[in-house]
């Protein structure tokens, strides 16, 4: 998977997707970058990930969601230079 997931016209961010556990294992590194509109929320991250990952898309009902260190839902705006992370169960999880 490249490291760049910029689609389309409009991109004026850059965004850093930092991966844990299962979703590490799965793509294969710790991270992704690539540039984002100005009207992202972290809902449009994930889905531009799993666009280009579609074996993440089951994962989402277990899935929580951080921006820059602190818990975001899948309305959270995001901006230029943020850190999203896609965080699995912490214990107990059924994957």
């Amino acid at each position: 998977m490249a490291s760049c997931l910029a689609t389309g016209d409009n991109k004026d961010m850059s965004i850093t997707v930092r991966l844990f556990a299962v979703f590490r294992e799965r793509v294969g590194r710790s991270s992704l970058s690539f540039e984002a509109a100005s009207d992202e929320t972290v809902a449009s991250v994930w889905e531009r990930v799993v666009a280009a990952r579609p074996d993440l898309e089951g994962l989402r009902k277990v899935t929580q969601f951080a921006v820059n260190g602190a818990y975001a839902t899948p309305t959270t705006p995001v901006r230029d230079g943020d850190e999203v992370a896609f965080l699995p169960p912490m214990s107990g999880g059924v994957l």
